[in-house]
């Protein structure tokens, strides 16, 4: 039932105009601001403890216009799941960088791409799956009902997805070993043993080491790859591609080097507008020390 709610819901979403689909984000985003919803006190917090040095009326600004962006997502991937792919790509303005990626995609060595929660991420299944044939790992949702519908969506254009668990690992160091490109999120929060601490913004974040293992394992290209969203004065959005080289700390046989260095290079791209960034994600919620005070537990 969840399944076929989910799926009519983003059928009907796919026919509002990015330019309407902002005006209801803004919308909700506003209502989840002013009742201070779970999304807006994590929103909230992470901002506080990642910028420190800015004044109260800027957090605040900040997180409503954060706010107002995480229910584009629902309408983008709306229409990622049911708009033809002329249509679709059409919402692509720019990309920068791309050279980057096609010389490291043709080398054959494989391309190792990390995309952050920015912007919207999702748009690269279809740009990606069309233009160089990529596999990616996603965390499987809570309502198992709901993963034939996500991950429907997410292999329209011939991309692969494959499951955060053993098997789906397997095929993904087959995948970087035969010298193709796979994509993931490496700002996700892994389980301790599959993490180390370092920081984010100035903060403890508990940072993925599967990142590191790809690339001493299979020594493929790292790059960087960004979603980033351009508002129009009248209304609607497009998208600006980006992809850019990691710092060489990130080969570095140190787990805890490489980690820093895919940390910081998320840093740099968040700077360039920090309210794109998916803040109400609990990315400190397991800190370095077990029994710490769980900096999101409410007021």
């Amino acid at each position: 039932m969840m399944k076929f709610g989910l799926r009519c819901a983003l059928w009907l979403a796919q026919w509002m105009s990015p330019a309407w689909a902002y005006r209801c984000a803004r919308a909700l985003g506003w209502f989840s601001y002013k009742l201070n919803l779970d999304a807006a006190q994590t929103t909230r917090v992470n901002l506080q403890s990642c910028f420190s040095h800015l004044s109260d009326a800027e957090i605040e600004q900040l997180c409503l216009h954060s706010l107002q962006q995480v229910p584009l997502l629902f309408f983008e991937f709306a229409q990622l799941a049911f708009w033809p792919l002329e249509r679709l790509t059409g919402l692509i303005k720019d990309i920068s960088g791309e050279d980057l990626l096609r010389d490291a995609f043709e080398a054959e060595e494989g391309v190792l791409l990390l995309v952050p929660h920015y912007g919207n991420w999702e748009i690269l299944c279809a740009f990606l799956g069309v233009n160089y044939s990529v596999a990616a790992l996603y965390d499987p949702p809570k309502v198992a009902s709901l993963e034939s519908v996500i991950v429907a969506a997410r292999e329209r254009y011939d991309g692969q997805m494959f499951p955060i668990d053993t098997a789906g690992m397997r095929s993904i160091f087959k995948t970087l070993k035969a010298g193709k490109l796979v994509a993931i999120l490496p700002d996700q929060v892994p389980s301790r043993e599959s993490g180390v601490h370092v920081d984010f913004f100035g903060q403890p974040a508990l940072t993925m080491t599967m990142t590191h293992k790809l690339i001493q394992r299979n020594q493929p290209r790292v790059l960087l790859g960004v979603v980033r969203r351009q508002f129009a004065d009248g209304g609607g959005y497009g998208y600006r591609l980006e992809f850019q080289p990691v710092d060489e700390a990130v080969y570095a046989d140190d787990p805890v080097q490489s980690a820093r260095a895919v940390n910081a290079a998320i840093e740099q791209v968040v700077l360039g507008d920090i309210s794109q960034y998916q803040w109400e994600y609990k990315r400190f919620k397991r800190p370095p020390q077990l029994g710490k005070t769980n900096i999101y537990r409410r007021q």
